[in-house]
């Protein structure tokens, strides 16, 4: 019975074999890398970025839902629908690739981007062909999460409700300005027992606070616009070296069928 082949001996038949076909792999080798190099150099080249959209009327869930409908769009190249959205020509959204919503936390890595005030954000990453096609796919997300018809009626019934706070507190303030005008300056006995001082600047401060949030009340809002950073994502090494290795195998294969053939 024959002995099994120990594993400096099947080293040695190795370095043998390559040592047979030193030239065959090479050539394979290379002409491996060189059309690997060629392809990727013929193909257009790719661009990625990442969007984070929030939203304080809206959980992040329903906020990537919302958005949901465009990420197929775009993955599924349906770029008739995207040209009505946008009013753009499909063939130049045919430069659109992918389209990901993920939900983000309050990620270390995005929270110079997030509001404290809010936590419903998400994160949208695009790969297009033309980087220039970024500013009109981040308005049209925005468009989309202001005609939605519940992120409207929020907007609406939010809108309602400070108006009428504030409202309310400027009505507030005249009746305390008033009171303590009579306080200051009338001696009858219909004058106020106490000033009002304290009352009306706490008003002031809960009016100034609703007017603000007033002011800043939008549907959604940028936290970090594809434009920030945009990464090129074309790499003619991973091409060049994927078909090397291809074409390598593919040489070694034929050499060890040739030499059990001899």
């Amino acid at each position: 019975m024959k002995e099994d082949i120990s594993l400096g001996e099947l080293l040695l038949e190795i370095l043998r074999f390559l040592r047979r076909n030193i030239l065959i792999l090479s050539v394979a080798l290379v002409i491996g890398a060189l059309l690997g190099s060629i392809l990727e150099n013929n193909r257009a080249s790719r661009y990625e970025s990442d969007l984070v959209l929030c939203s304080d009327l809206v959980e992040n869930d329903r906020l990537k839902e919302i958005l949901g409908e465009l990420s197929r769009a775009v993955i599924d190249r349906n770029y008739d629908y995207l040209s009505q959205l946008s009013g753009m020509d499909a063939s130049e959204l045919s430069k659109l690739k992918s389209l990901d919503v993920k939900v983000i936390a309050r990620a270390k890595d995005f929270e110079q981007y997030m509001d404290n005030r809010i936590n419903n954000c998400v994160q949208l990453t695009c790969s297009t062909e033309d980087p220039a096609l970024l500013p009109t796919l981040e308005a049209l997300c925005m468009k989309i999460v202001a005609d939605n018809s519940l992120v409207s009626k929020l907007y609406e019934n939010k809108m309602a409700v400070l108006s009428t706070a504030s409202g309310r507190l400027e009505e507030d303030i005249q009746l305390l300005r008033e009171s303590r005008k009579k306080y200051l300056n009338d001696a009858t006995a219909e004058a106020p027992s106490e000033d009002t001082q304290g009352d009306l600047n706490e008003a002031y401060e809960l009016k100034a606070d609703y007017d603000q949030r007033l002011g800043r009340l939008v549907e959604a809002y940028v936290a970090k616009s594809f434009n920030d950073q945009v990464r090129a994502t074309q790499e003619v090494a991973k091409q060049g070296v994927m078909f090397a290795f291809l074409f390598l195998g593919l040489a070694a294969a034929f050499a060890f069928f040739r030499e059990l053939k001899l």
